[in-house]
């Protein structure tokens, strides 16, 4: 006989039948670049392939006049028409580093977006781009944190001093005088290697306005309301104008809850253009492009004794 325990948690310790394969498994998936629509336009973006430069020259003269093109564009076309990407969390006291949606005069990681392109198919957007000229000055750049926020180490940003955003202390209690009665002290210093949440699926945005001045964006997000919200604040749209749908999603491992450039620019492309404007992103793209996890250096020191103290 079943105790009570038992009949309220049947499934417990069993296998459940799962009831989503079937559509994933027969290629009836729907994801973000499987919806096409009327009129709509593809995106394109050139991306830096400097880790740090300034930026010299920007010539769309050539792109402009390639065929299918409708719309093209560098940083300092945007600049004041949209916000500033920021972080999703911030910690009290963090310096917030001013990042433009598009580069205007440096670029300061590979894969930065430099400029696009806007046109009828996705081949021609990426055509165009090639014909797009731009000039930099290569400027030193460093890959180690530890060397980045050390002296004379390159400076990114102009409101972030030595590279250093936060200072954050958590705990309490006397640590050094706990050291100084303490019968050792572990020092190790531990590297979390930077990986990529390469997923099955690429990130890609289809935006759809419509004429009584909202706008649909179909999105792989793991946070749709948190990206409706920073959409509609960095864009400037009402935030009751503004729809997220999040389809099915090959993936995500984090990658997918940040808030990029690309939709920010689809979002504010297709309400410039009056049509649908989709942009999907390459393996390559997206290992450039995409956040990337971890690369955490931690110095750690623990003070410790090898045995109780006496009660006595």
């Amino acid at each position: 006989m079943m105790t009570d325990a038992a009949q309220s948690t049947p499934y417990v310790g069993r296998s459940l039948r799962r009831r989503e394969d079937i559509k994933f498994l027969t290629g009836n998936g729907r994801y973000v670049d499987d919806i096409k629509l009327p009129g709509m336009l593809c995106l394109a973006i050139l991306r830096s392939p400097h880790a740090h430069a300034l930026i010299t020259g920007v010539d769309l003269s050539a792109a402009r006049a390639a065929a299918g093109v409708r719309f093209a564009l560098a940083g300092a076309d945007l600049s004041g028409k949209i916000g500033n990407i920021k972080p999703n969390w911030v910690i009290p006291g963090t310096v917030v580093p001013h990042r433009p949606i598009m580069a205007v005069d440096r670029v300061r990681f590979v894969g930065e977006c430099v400029a696009l392109t806007v046109a009828e198919t996705r081949d021609a957007a990426y055509d165009a781009l090639e014909r797009i000229e731009v000039t930099y000055e290569a400027l030193p750049a460093v890959i180690d944190e530890e060397v980045a926020t050390g002296d004379g180490a390159p400076k990114l940003h102009e409101n972030v001093p030595n590279n250093i955003t936060t200072y954050f202390k958590i705990g309490g209690g006397d640590y050094a005088a706990a050291a100084r009665q303490a019968d050792q002290t572990l020092c190790l210093r531990l590297v979390n290697n930077r990986l990529i949440p390469t997923c099955l699926e690429t990130r890609a945005i289809l935006a759809e306005p419509s004429v009584d001045g909202r706008l649909t964006i179909y999105l792989p997000s793991q946070v749709p309301h948190m990206h409706r919200r920073w959409i509609a604040e960095t864009v400037g749209i009402p935030e009751h104008l503004l729809r997220v749908v999040a389809p099915d999603i090959g993936g995500g491992f984090g990658a997918k809850m940040h808030l990029y450039p690309e939709e920010l620019l689809c979002a504010y492309l297709a309400r410039e253009l009056k049509c649908p404007v989709k942009w999907w992103e390459s393996r390559s793209e997206s290992h450039q492009a995409t956040s990337h996890g971890r690369a955490h250096t931690e110095l750690i020191e623990a003070a410790f004794r090898m045995t109780a103290e006496s009660s006595e």
